[in-house]
């Protein structure tokens, strides 16, 4: 089962079909002693197989349900973008013709900056670091009930209907509110609980104007609820533009 971009797992899960029938710890021995150093198998189930025009089908995608993860949310302004100089100074801006260096064409074509133009750049940098600095107050003002009532606000929902768009372009609606089956606001002890004695993508201490949030979602071989669904509907309950995920730990 594919894991979403970003995201990692407490395990693997894989299918594989005999050519004769075998007791599942056999199948588990045998494997085991064929794997590298740090990997080992948890557990070996026996499941169906299934035919379908003489051709084996997989089976495991049928027999999930959901999937749970634990994910480390933020609002705009919470997690600072990367530093340009910290890889390698400025960042260069390239004309058409690949040159390191803008080439400003002018009003007029001439190579003469538009001073207007200067003035309305300016003025677009003020107003998006008036922005960005409105969204890191708001940040560093949140606390943990804030995120517990938009977990609640967005369980509260009786439906979330969105778009989505298909690769060849075709529109449906969809109500992702059936598909979230748990959402729950991890407190410090519930945190350290989760992590302890595991290495995950998930900061022990979230920063201001972030959480970690236990998310279960429908999660089956036709689909499911992705990380993304979910910050959707929580962006909706708090009002934000936009929540975003910052990493997370999948738990089938």
């Amino acid at each position: 089962m594919a894991l979403p971009l970003g995201a990692s797992s407490e395990c693997e899960m894989m299918e594989i079909v005999l050519t004769e029938t075998l007791v599942p710890e056999d199948v588990r021995a045998r494997l085991a002693e064929e794997l590298p150093a740090g990997m080992r198998l948890t557990d070996v189930e026996d499941m169906p197989v299934k035919y379908l025009n003489g051709r084996y089908m997989e089976t495991m995608n049928e027999l999930l349900e959901s999937a749970e993860f634990l994910v480390h949310v933020a609002v705009p302004g919470a997690v600072a973008k990367p530093a340009i100089d910290a890889i390698g100074g400025d960042a260069p801006s390239w004309d058409v013709e690949g040159g390191g260096a803008f080439f400003d064409a002018g009003k007029n074509g001439d190579g003469i900056p538009d001073a207007s133009a200067k003035e309305d750049d300016e003025a677009a940098t003020a107003e998006a670091a008036a922005e960005a600095a409105a969204e890191a107050d708001f940040a560093a003002s949140l606390t943990a009930d804030d995120w517990k009532k938009w977990v609640a606000e967005a369980l509260a929902r009786d439906t979330f209907k969105i778009t989505k768009t298909s690769k060849k372009g075709n529109t449906r609606k969809v109500d992702l509110r059936p598909q979230l089956l748990d959402l729950s606001h991890m407190d410090q002890r519930e945190v350290d609980a989760a992590l302890e004695g595991r290495r995950v993508p998930v900061p022990k201490t979230p920063p201001a104007g972030t959480a970690i949030l236990r998310f279960k979602g429908e999660y089956t071989g036709a689909g499911g609820l992705s990380v993304e669904g979910m910050c959707q509907m929580l962006s909706a309950a708090a009002g934000r533009s936009k929540i975003g995920r910052a990493s997370c730990r999948e738990r089938v």
